[in-house]
């Protein structure tokens, strides 16, 4: 590694360690800085090679472990240093973003998953604690209403503390069952803005970077739908044959999978609006049915893409309107 690729890296680490301590000591900004903290080893792994990358993420860590010792440091390289790595494979090699992504969120959501069940290991933490927790949760909750004279206020209307007990606690177990979508969702979109920062950094360096389709052409293969068969199969399943895991392993799915069809839908919708003459007055009219019927305008678009995976109404619509010309 030469002399330049030497201090870079130093510098970037140093710059990588300080986003993590940021993170970790002020986290109101954790959130924001999670989405920034791979970008500096990205940088260096495109910029250099693979052994200035690998010191900047090695210092980086061994600065975090000498301030705040080393199970946070080691935390935070499992949490992003798979990242880091991953996208500066993909930056190198000039991948495309949506293989980059691919990986990106594939390496994400085994990190996060890796970080929880070590933070339960080192926490000892356990299913009856996480129960004891949501009970003691509803028991602070119905406390403060009582306190608040709010509780007074609903038994006047008829709805009765034993009522409220109920409805945070199914409240409070849809969260903990629903826990691991929430990860992964979150996971992802970390990846993404992750990739996608990162990308516009290393371009404003003049350094080569994935080519990014455009959005109104993003869909996926067509396999993709037997996830939604695989979520909606063990759902239904689950609540016939009244196994709750079947039900929350379909449920789960079903969450994690929705947001990337609800994209997919729009980038269809942008795509079809793109090549029609009368498309502004089409977007009213789409703006206006989304105000007013926003829930079923989301389940219309998520159906759209499902149905688009198998039978590419891009592809339709393209010799449509190539009759028509």
């Amino acid at each position: 590694m030469q002399a330049r690729g030497v201090i870079e890296s130093t510098f970037l680490a140093i710059l990588t360690a300080l986003l993590a301590i940021l993170g970790l000591v002020f986290l109101p900004l954790s959130p924001l800085i999670s989405l920034i903290w791979t970008i500096p080893i990205v940088v260096v792994l495109v910029r250099h090679d693979w052994t200035a990358g690998l010191f900047a993420l090695s210092l980086s860590t061994v600065i975090v472990a000498m301030l705040l010792g080393p199970v946070t440091a080691l935390m935070m390289l499992l949490l992003y240093g798979g990242l880091s790595v991953a996208y500066g494979y993909a930056f190198r090699n000039l991948w495309t973003t949506f293989r980059a992504a691919l990986l990106g969120l594939l390496v994400s959501i085994l990190s996060t998953a890796l970080f929880v069940l070590a933070g339960i290991f080192l926490a000892g933490f356990s299913l009856a604690e996480l129960e004891a927790q949501v009970t003691q949760s509803v028991d602070e909750v119905i406390e403060f209403y009582r306190t608040t004279g709010l509780l007074d206020q609903y038994v006047e209307q008829g709805i009765t503390e034993e009522v409220m007990r109920e409805l945070f606690t199914d409240f409070l177990t849809l969260l903990t069952n629903m826990l691991p979508s929430i990860l992964i969702i979150y996971s992802s979109f970390v990846a993404l803005i992750n990739l996608l920062l990162a990308r516009w950094v290393v371009r404003k360096l003049t350094l080569p970077v994935p080519a990014l389709t455009p959005f109104k052409d993003w869909r996926l293969p067509w396999p993709v739908v037997w996830v939604v068969i695989a979520a909606l199969a063990a759902l239904l399943a689950g609540d016939y044959w009244d196994i709750n895991g079947l039900s929350l392993v379909g449920l789960n799915l079903l969450y994690v999978i929705y947001p990337v069809l609800l994209v997919l839908g729009i980038a269809l919708i942008i795509y079809i609006l793109d090549r029609l003459p009368y498309a502004p007055v089409v977007w009213v009219f789409l703006t206006f049915f989304t105000l007013v019927f926003f829930k079923g305008m989301m389940i219309f678009l998520a159906t759209l893409a499902v149905f688009d995976l198998l039978f590419d109404y891009r592809a339709t619509f393209d010799k449509y309107m190539d009759s028509k010309n």
